[in-house]
């Protein structure tokens, strides 16, 4: 595990984003509806976080390092598979227990 992904810690997610960036808020609002935890780090205010973002060959924002995954831009797909379904999402047909 590398030192970006141990700083994850107890959220699933770490979003490095910036000020006025619609893929940003995006990808926030849509973790939030999928009530998926995350951590923002924001490029604007944390001058050092962009030489780490461009360290790891990063141009794009937002930025998401998951402790297995690491992506920039908005991507609907990567962000739905981070939600693993729940017992509730799942629906049960009655005929395959027969």
């Amino acid at each position: 595990m590398d030192e970006i992904t141990a700083s994850i810690g107890d959220s699933d997610v770490l979003i490095y984003t910036k000020n006025d960036c619609v893929n940003c808020e995006s990808t926030k609002e849509l973790m939030d509806q999928l009530e998926i935890s995350y951590t923002v780090i924001n490029m604007d205010k944390e001058p050092s976080a962009r030489a780490t973002v461009k360290g790891m060959g990063f141009r794009q924002a937002p930025v998401v390092i998951t402790k297995s995954e690491k992506w920039s831009g908005h991507k609907e797909a990567s962000i739905r598979n981070l939600k693993a379904p729940s017992a509730s999402d799942i629906a049960l047909d009655d005929d395959i227990w027969a």
